[in-house]
C-alpha cells in the first residue's frame, strides 16, 4: 500500500475516535482565529476547562488554556502578547499541577516563545511589550530563546515519563502536522516530532541538538532517531 495512504489512513482513524468533540474544536478554532464570539467563546472555554479539570481530563484543560490565550490574542494589541500568556508560567511554577497538565503547558510555552521570535523579535516597538514577570523574554537573544523552547521540549518529555501512555487523539492537537507520523504515535512521539518542527520554523535558528532533515527520514529510521535524542536534556543548560 503506497505509504502516504497508509499515513492518512493510520490518522484517519485517529481522529475518528472523536469525531464530535473534533468537529466542535475545528469550530471553535476557526472562530477564535476569525475573532469572532470571543466572549461566547471565553465562557465556554472556562466551562470546558473546568468540566475537564473536575474529569482529570488535563489534556484537555491544556487545550482550553491554550485556546484563551489566543482570545485574549485577538482581544489585545500585540504589546500584551507575553501578559496574555502569563497563566502558563504561573501553572509551571505551580506545585499542585499534575504532571500530564504540566507537560501540556510547557509545550504551549515552547511554541509560545517560538511564536515570539518568529512574529515580533524584529520588531522595532518589542520594548513596548508588558511583561509582569522579573523574569524577560522581549529582550533576549535568538539562541536564548532557542535555548528555551528546547528546555521546554525537553521538560515536556521528562514529565511524560511520569504518567500513563494516553490515547493519540486526547494530544494530536499538540502537532502542527499530524499527517507525518506513519504509524500510530505515542506522546513522546508527537513531541519529539513538534519540537522539530517549531525549530524548522524558525529557519534561522535551527537547533545544533537537532537533526533538521529527520523527517525526511525512514520509518525506522525516524524511530531510530527519537531514541538517540533522548540524549538531548542531558546537555541543556537553563539560564533564567
Amino acid at each position: 500500500m503506497n505509504l502516504k495512504l497508509t499515513c492518512f489512513i493510520v490518522i484517519s482513524i485517529l481522529l475518528l475516535n472523536t469525531v464530535s468533540a473534533q468537529t466542535s474544536w475545528v469550530e471553535y478554532d476557526k472562530d477564535i482565529r476569525l475573532g469572532k464570539n470571543l466572549v461566547f467563546l471565553a465562557n465556554k472555554m472556562e466551562q470546558i476547562k473546568t468540566d475537564a479539570l473536575d474529569k482529570k481530563q488535563y489534556f484537555l484543560a491544556g487545550r482550553c488554556y491554550d485556546a484563551l490565550i489566543r482570545i485574549k490574542d485577538k482581544k489585545t494589541e500585540d504589546t500584551m502578547f507575553f501578559k496574555n500568556s502569563s497563566i502558563l508560567d504561573s501553572l509551571i511554577e505551580d506545585t499542585k499541577v499534575t504532571p500530564e497538565l504540566k507537560s501540556t503547558i510547557y509545550v504551549l510555552k515552547a511554541k509560545r516563545i517560538a511564536q515570539f521570535e518568529f512574529n515580533f523579535f524584529n520588531r522595532e516597538n518589542k520594548n513596548l511589550f508588558t511583561e509582569i514577570r522579573k523574569m524577560s523574554y522581549k529582550n533576549r537573544s535568538k539562541q536564548s530563546l532557542d535555548s528555551i523552547i528546547e528546555f521546554c521540549f525537553t521538560k515536556a518529555i521528562e514529565l511524560s515519563k511520569n504518567f500513563e501512555e494516553v490515547k493519540p487523539y486526547e494530544v494530536l492537537w499538540l502537532s502542527s502536522d499530524p499527517f507525518v507520523f506513519l504509524c500510530e504515535p505515542s506522546y513522546a512521539d508527537i513531541l519529539y516530532a513538534e519540537m522539530i518542527n517549531v525549530f524548522d520554523f524558525l529557519r534561522s535558528n535551527r537547533s545544533s541538538n537537532v537533526d533538521m532533515n529527520v523527517l525526511k527520514y525512514t520509518q525506522t529510521k525516524f524511530l531510530f532517531s527519537l531514541d538517540s535524542m533522548e540524549g538531548i536534556e542531558k546537555n541543556l543548560q537553563y539560564q533564567m
